[in-house]
């Protein structure tokens, strides 16, 4: 017991952790162990085959994701050339306007400079 003492006194909490990990993989281990030394032959294929079906399984599902992304994806680029098309259109519309605006404050201008030379005020 006194051996186990100075022995104890090293631990750190470090080291606890490493050998609650070290014996929680020798317990997986020995379960797996006695699981799969039970099995026959067959029940072992057997597992294997639920494996590799289970695998068959989400790969498929992996490639369905896959087509529905790309799907998805072709939604979202033709719904961002659309926005584009009504940004530039709304953009077109807004200078067209400005133009106007400014083609008929230069008119009122011009007609506000005739009327004074009509009147006679020097301008």
């Amino acid at each position: 017991m006194t051996d186990l003492i100075p022995l104890l006194r090293q631990f750190t909490p470090g080291a606890y952790g490493i050998w609650t990990l070290v014996m929680m993989g020798a317990v997986f281990f020995a379960r797996e162990w006695r699981e799969t030394r039970k099995l026959s032959a067959e029940d072992r294929l057997a597992r294997r085959d639920g494996y590799a079906k289970q695998v068959e399984t989400l790969m498929a599902e992996n490639r369905q994701l896959g087509a529905d992304l790309r799907q998805v994806r072709e939604e979202y680029d033709a719904h961002r050339r659309q926005c584009y098309q009504e940004t530039d259109q709304l953009r077109k519309m807004i200078i067209d306007a400005q133009n106007e605006a400014a083609g008929s404050n230069r008119r009122i201008d011009t007609l506000s400079l005739e009327i004074a030379k009509l009147k006679g005020y020097d301008a």
